[in-house]
């Protein structure tokens, strides 16, 4: 049965809180916080999000439940590209691009 005892601004909390000890790992995934501007309102937003690595790079699926609509904190990455991860204890500035498919 997952756990959803830490969700949204609580798990943000928590990981902030404890660098990632409490929260990274979240129902056998990892979790990052993504730091983003506002498109509209310029205000830093955290959002935790699972992630998985491609060598050098942090992979987040911009999913949003399986909504026809993009989650707002994917939105913001299109306006502002530059911004940060948290991953455990450490703040990773990063500029955010869309993936795109290859073709073999």
């Amino acid at each position: 049965m997952p756990d959803f005892r830490l969700f949204g601004d609580e798990h943000v909390r928590q990981y902030e809180a404890t660098d990632g000890k409490v929260g990274h790992a979240w129902n056998n995934t990892s979790v990052l916080i993504l730091h983003t501007t506002g498109r509209t309102s310029g205000q830093t937003r955290k959002n935790p999000l699972i992630y998985g690595r491609a060598g050098d790079d942090y992979l987040i699926v911009a999913s949003k439940g399986g909504a026809p609509e993009h989650p707002g904190w994917y939105k913001n990455l299109l306006a502002h590209p530059d911004a940060t991860i948290q991953v455990w204890g450490e703040l990773i500035p990063v500029s955010a691009r869309t993936a795109r498919t290859t073709r073999r």
